[in-house]
């Protein structure tokens, strides 16, 4: 009853955190929104360490059974609006074009759209078959949470949305001529403190920073 009432408590936080996130590429959140948003996040990344545990915990006991559910894990697109590759791709002149943390309305809206048909889907495979662990990996709202309190995560706050393996420089330093892995691209001098890796991917520490727990439904 318990870890039932808790999960019903993370949905709940998750949800609200996900509608703060929203309004924030909006408007200026108030102080009180902001303090709200910044302690549901803290909770649920301590809520993740707790799930992790309990994951390990029912993997070892069933470690040694004859009979194991099939695991299927399929992973959310980001907010397309936040990569390097579409900002560069659809820049606009127009300031109102863009949310508050830099990425474009319009490409944003669309991740949101193709995730919420992903949830639907999930939601009728589990149904269909209830003996499958069925894992569906949020991306959308880490890269939100990472561009807005990249300093918890260990990530520069000064280049969220430049490609740390790239070229061009500022404002998202990718160049479709000269990208990653191309004779004379360089990555930057620190990835652990970058977001972006070429345009495309997250870096290594984003990922793991994604993969706490905290960004599963």
């Amino acid at each position: 009853m318990e870890t039932k009432r808790a999960r019903a408590l993370y949905n709940v936080a998750t949800e609200l955190i996900f509608l703060l996130d929203l309004a924030q590429e909006e408007r200026q959140l108030t102080d009180e929104e902001n303090t709200l948003r910044k302690m549901l996040k803290l909770k649920l990344l301590g809520f993740a360490a707790v799930e992790r545990m309990r994951w390990r915990q029912r993997s070892r006991r069933s470690s040694g059974s004859a009979f194991r559910a099939a695991v299927l894990t399929k992973g959310g697109i980001f907010p397309l609006g936040c990569v390097p590759t579409v900002l560069t791709k659809l820049a606009s002149p127009n300031k109102v074009d863009y949310y508050r943390n830099g990425c474009l309305k319009s490409a944003n809206r669309l991740g949101r759209y193709h995730n919420s048909l992903l949830r639907q889907r999930i939601k009728l495979l589990r149904h269909k078959y209830p003996h499958a662990k069925i894992i569906a990996a949020e991306y959308y709202r880490p890269v939100l949470a990472f561009l807005d309190m990249p300093g918890y995560f260990g990530l520069n706050s000064n280049t969220t949305l430049l490609t740390c393996c790239g070229a061009g420089g500022p404002p998202y330093n990718y160049d479709f001529n000269s990208e990653c892995g191309w004779p004379g691209v360089m990555a930057c001098a620190d990835p652990s403190q970058a977001l972006q890796w070429d345009g495309f991917h997250l870096t290594e520490s984003a990922y793991r920073a994604g993969a706490d727990g905290s960004f599963f439904y």
